[in-house]
């Protein structure tokens, strides 16, 4: 059995703080109540919430944030990693000793 240790950015999720978390599950709430992009940002706007940023919501912006957002729920869902083939480690090339003495002199 051989131990891979795998570090990629699509298998983990950055922690996300409290307030932003909340805001994301407002923002996916809305739009799955049926609201559409440019609604969610003036229903957000009229609460005088601000992006994390300090602007004002823009419908693209919900979109962004709604496509992101899903692909964060997609991969909260699927962490699996599945090896297809198995390499064989190559091995080091090692010289006997009369030829290092040939190189050297």
């Amino acid at each position: 059995m051989v131990e891979v240790t795998v570090r990629t950015r699509t298998l983990t999720l950055p922690e996300l703080s409290k307030n932003r978390l909340e805001r994301l599950n407002l923002i996916h709430d809305l739009h799955c109540a049926g609201m559409d992009d440019r609604k969610i940002a003036e229903h957000l706007n009229g609460l005088a919430l601000k992006t994390p940023r300090g602007g004002s919501y823009s419908a693209k912006l919900i979109w962004v944030t709604l496509k992101k957002f899903k692909e964060r729920l997609e991969r909260l869902e699927d962490t699996t990693l599945t090896v297809d083939r198995i390499y064989p480690a190559k091995k080091e090339r090692v010289f006997p000793a009369s030829a290092n003495s040939d190189l050297i002199g």
